[in-house]
């Protein structure tokens, strides 16, 4: 009968080997004869396991979701209404990434002025047809509110980030509203080197 000491892995063993105790070979561990029931990659890999542990998982989830229609929905819905403050603290911080995302990809600067502080920053329609592009996205997700902010992200990203789009800090975009679509900043450099 072999002592507990030979039964145990020893520490010069790879993950999934043991050392054999009468030959002293490098073995795979046994599984007491039984079969597999998940491929693994690869035996001596940690990585590979956790993986298929995950994909067991996802497995079973799936299948539970498939025999229980609208389960998922019911319990989203309940966790929002219970979890109000994480809810809107996941909306916030969700936003503000996919903002940051936007911005970068046109400049991460205000074209203009030059500022960079993330909460001062709009994008701005570069033909002023900002209202008609509103219309479109309210249009494809089957709205009638004209929303700017994060559906108009969401549209930028999805798109692969079109051209015909700037970033402009607020001052700078209500000016050029204002102003029959140029920037006070742009108009006044204009008119003191036309000087």
């Amino acid at each position: 009968m072999a002592s507990d000491e030979e039964n145990q892995t020893s520490p010069e063993a790879p993950y999934g080997w043991t050392i054999d105790p009468v030959t002293k070979q490098l073995r795979p561990k046994k599984r007491a004869g039984r079969k597999r029931t998940v491929a693994v990659a690869n035996e001596t890999d940690p990585a590979a396991h956790r993986e298929a542990a995950r994909a067991r998982v996802r497995a079973k989830t799936d299948a539970f979701y498939e025999r229980n229609p609208g389960y998922r929905e019911r319990y989203a819905t309940e966790w929002r209404e219970n979890n109000r403050d994480k809810y809107a603290e996941y909306n916030r911080k969700s936003l503000l990434k996919l903002k940051r995302l936007v911005m970068d990809a046109y400049g991460g600067h205000c074209s203009c002025c030059g500022e960079t502080e993330l909460v001062f920053l709009t994008i701005d329609h570069v033909n002023d047809d900002g209202a008609e592009h509103r219309r479109e996205i309210a249009a494809e997700r089957g709205s009638k509110w004209l929303q700017a902010g994060a559906p108009t992200y969401r549209w930028l990203r999805d798109n692969g980030f079109p051209e015909g789009f700037q970033v402009l800090c607020a001052n700078c975009n209500c000016g050029k509203q204002w102003n029959g679509g140029v920037c006070p900043h742009t108009q006044m450099a204009s008119d003191l080197f036309s000087m």
